[in-house]
């Protein structure tokens, strides 16, 4: 288990004081793939270096299941080399000149471990390079150094694995088949496991847990279903999944099936959404809940006349830009990849169980 409690840090220059962190605190339970997530600049990468002990924080504590690793109240700072820590780096940090082998058994001859082979035939064989460990690096391709460089945070069996952007230089669908491969190894290993990106789909797919970051804090903590399905605040909201976010205020709830009727400037919107809601709120659409009606469908409720603005093709799905009321636009991606591209006026249907409310 990693503990992080009110753990400040700050870069200061002589134009400014950058404050990257500001009281932070988590829990993140062993054994689990936990990613930090946020649009750059959210201080994601300053935390994991501050788990890693290459930033010494100004304040707070982490503690690794009973070890203090930092604390500044105590004067603690334990040094990198002594964390138990294994790193991926955005960047691989591989050296050229050395050997597949070579590269992966370095972490092994600095801290002086026995078994140096075992162990390194084992880590590349679980990465999936038990054939080339003769190889030199320099020989190698994108995937097969992002390999090399987790193979040679694992051969030391850290207590932690850290992992900083690891697959933002692989293309599509090698980092589709290394996200496959990540989440095989952890959970083969049980190694808790902290990870950083921006990217959504990596953290949606990959994480058991996912802390979203805005601006040094912590926005919320949850599950990725939690947090794509039941976000807590309109930044979440949007930065997952891309929600459309509407102004509207509840008028009444139905005693029948505990319907919202929420007003909005192109209509009455009905809301079937868990916890209480009075007054002014905002709604939460998901482009792919919004569904482009044929013609002569039957429904009523939550059905609003569109037109067409824009349409792009993505191969499984078509993704429109929507427009009501005459401005309102709607964000909507639809499976009926057949939808035509000119401006047309369509109908439209939002089921009312996917009309999620956030407070006003």
């Amino acid at each position: 288990m990693i503990s992080i409690r009110g753990l400040h840090k700050t870069f200061s220059s002589d134009a400014e004081n950058v404050a990257a962190l500001k009281n932070i605190n988590l829990s993140i339970d062993a054994g689990k793939f936990f990613t930090l997530l946020g649009p750059s600049g959210c201080g994601k990468s300053t935390l994991l270096r501050c788990i890693a002990g290459l930033e010494t924080p100004d304040s707070g504590e982490i503690v690794v299941e009973d070890t203090v690793m930092f604390s500044s109240t105590d004067g603690v700072n334990v040094p990198p080399n002594r964390r138990q820590i294994g790193m991926v780096f955005q960047s691989y940090a591989i050296w050229p000149h050395m050997t597949v082998h070579q590269n992966v058994a370095f972490p092994l001859e600095v801290q002086g471990k026995a078994d140096r082979e075992r162990r390194v035939q084992d880590a590349l064989r679980l990465v999936g390079l038990a054939e080339l460990g003769g190889r030199y690096a320099s020989r190698l391709s994108g995937g097969q150094q992002q390999r090399v460089a987790l193979a040679r945070a694992l051969v030391a069996e850290p207590r932690i694995l850290l992992l900083d952007e690891p697959l933002s230089n692989l293309d599509a669908a090698l980092r589709e088949q290394m996200r496959a491969e990540l989440r095989r190894i952890q959970e083969d290993l049980k190694v808790t496991t902290v990870y950083v990106t921006h990217d959504q789909i990596e953290a949606l797919s990959l994480s058991d847990d996912i802390a979203l970051m805005r601006a040094g804090e912590v926005s919320e903590v949850a599950s990725p279903e939690a947090l794509y399905s039941a976000p807590r605040s309109e930044f979440a909201a949007e930065f997952i999944g891309g929600a459309n976010i509407i102004k509207g205020g509840v008028r009444a709830r139905a005693p029948a099936d505990g319907e919202y009727e929420v007003a909005t400037g192109f209509g009455k919107v009905w809301a079937r959404t868990e916890g209480t809601h009075a007054g002014a709120v905002m709604i939460c659409l998901r482009p792919e809940k919004i569904r482009v009606l044929p013609e002569g469908a039957g429904m009523t409720k939550n059905v609003f006349p569109a037109v067409i603005k824009s349409r792009s093709f993505l191969g499984h799905s078509v993704e429109l830009t929507l427009v009501l009321d005459g401005s309102l636009e709607l964000r909507c991606i639809s499976a009926e990849v057949d939808i035509p591209r000119d401006r047309r006026a369509v109908m439209i249907h939002i089921p009312p169980g996917d009309v999620y409310l956030l407070p006003g």
